[in-house]
């Protein structure tokens, strides 16, 4: 791995899961019988597992600190309500999270 940039080792980490999720998934083998079998780690297959669903999915998770978030409630009628710092945003059911995040960047909240 010498000469091999962070981004490149990333991109080999999550090719080699991949391949392991994908070979698991049509093995008909329980996770921790393939774990076994493979030499892999089980709690590092079920981060990786999890993540790569994660990026399949589109869905991803955007760290709000605490302090700049001043209300977080239920909304009767449908989705959330946040409030942070002097914005309030409502969120439907159906928000696209890409909208949110640019939303939230627009705003410059930190």
């Amino acid at each position: 791995m010498a000469g091999e940039s962070s981004k490149e080792i990333c991109w080999e980490k999550r090719r080699f899961w991949q391949e392991h999720v994908e070979v698991w998934q049509s093995s008909g083998m329980s996770q921790a019988g393939y774990c076994r079998c493979q030499g892999l780690i089980a709690t590092r297959f079920t981060y990786w597992k999890k993540r790569l669903a994660e990026e399949a999915s589109g869905i991803t998770f955007v760290p709000v600190p605490v302090g700049a978030v001043q209300t977080v409630s239920t909304n009767e009628a449908k989705g959330l309500a946040l409030v942070l710092g002097r914005y309030r945003i409502e969120i439907g059911d159906d928000f696209n999270p890409g909208t949110l995040l640019s939303l939230i960047r627009a705003l410059g909240v930190q």
